[in-house]
C-alpha cells in the first residue's frame, strides 16, 4: 500500500486533521497497542511452540475493535468506501 498523503490538505491542516503519515503513523501506534494483549499472546504461542492458525489471532484483534466501538466493521468499510478504497 502506498501512501499518497505525504503533504497535509489545506481543508484538513484548518480543521485540525493530521494527514502526513509521520503523524498517523504516531497516532495509529498509540492506538493499535490495544493488541498488545494479542501480541504477547502470539509471542507466548511461538515460544512455546503452539502457534495457533492465523484467524485465531485475526479473531482476537477483531474482538479488540468491537470490544471497543460495536460496529467497528460497518463503519469501517463506510470510511474505506467514502476513500475509494
Amino acid at each position: 500500500m502506498s501512501w499518497s498523503g505525504e503533504k497535509q490538505h489545506h481543508s484538513c491542516a484548518s480543521r485540525g486533521i493530521k494527514t502526513s503519515k509521520k503523524e498517523q503513523l504516531k497516532m495509529g501506534v498509540k492506538e493499535e497497542a490495544e493488541h498488545q494483549d494479542t501480541i504477547n499472546r502470539i509471542i507466548t504461542d511461538t515460544k512455546a511452540g503452539k502457534l495457533k492458525p492465523l484467524e485465531y489471532y485475526q479473531k482476537m484483534v477483531a474482538e479488540d475493535h468491537l470490544d471497543e466501538i460495536k460496529d467497528y466493521y460497518t463503519r469501517l468499510a463506510k470510511m474505506e468506501k467514502e476513500a475509494g478504497v
